[in-house]
């Protein structure tokens, strides 16, 4: 090997290797004007999408972040493991929500889901408002100087010099909120990471998204920096 190539393989392996991606953070607010009451409660449920073995790790990592954080937010999030164990049971006893010869929705089973999921969660738990039907989507977002943004979130890399601007894959939070005792309901997406999903080490990676959720939903608005 000559000394160029030398140079060259060196040069690629320290911009691999330091590489740095940023935790993502928020960029913009999330407008949904349903400010909830201090005294009120909301559910988290995972909607079966969520299980497909390239989204699955990004639902384990938000998981455990929602876990650390519980006893800090503020509307108050019921027990994720009983609101997901109800859940799984009312899919359970409808064959799960997809056409088992097209494989698509099925939406009258996700019609008798939603309302035999918000019948118990009333019973269960009557202080609960709202409930999250949370599922990531995969889709493509510009990066742009080693910068990504995408819905109200940016993530950088710090990579060094890089003027480069092309169409990356991201993960996407998308939330169905739906009231328990009525019929109101409204998407919210939220940028979740452009990486692949942090391991048991790393469970914090989506603290700053999950507050910046959350605050859409009490009085408080997010510190946009």
């Amino acid at each position: 090997m000559n000394i160029r190539c030398l140079l060259l393989a060196l040069a690629i392996l320290c911009n691999v290797g330091c590489m740095t991606f940023y935790d993502p953070r928020p960029l913009s607010n999330i407008e949904t004007n349903l400010p909830i009451d201090p005294q009120e409660k909301v559910a988290w449920v995972w909607l079966p999408m969520t299980e497909r073995s390239d989204i699955k790790p990004y639902q384990i990592a938000t998981t455990q972040n929602l876990i650390t954080l519980q006893t800090t937010l503020n509307p108050v999030l019921v027990s994720l493991a009983k609101t997901n164990q109800i859940a799984q049971g009312k899919l359970r006893k409808l064959g799960g929500l997809f056409d088992h010869i097209n494989g698509k929705l099925d939406v009258n089973r996700y019609a008798m889901f939603l309302a035999e999921l918000k019948a118990a969660l009333a019973v269960e738990y009557p202080a609960v408002k709202y409930v999250f039907l949370a599922t990531i989507r995969s889709e493509k977002a510009k990066y742009v100087d080693g910068r990504v943004a995408w819905a109200h979130i940016e993530q950088k890399i710090a990579t060094g010099p890089d003027s480069s601007t092309h169409y990356t894959d991201v993960k996407t939070l998308v939330i169905n909120v739906q009231e328990v005792k009525g019929d109101f309901s409204k998407s919210v997406q939220i940028g979740l990471d452009m990486k692949a999903a942090p391991q048991e080490s790393k469970v914090d990676r989506y603290d700053e998204v999950i507050m910046h959720l959350w605050r859409t939903f009490s009085r408080e608005k997010s510190p946009v920096i």
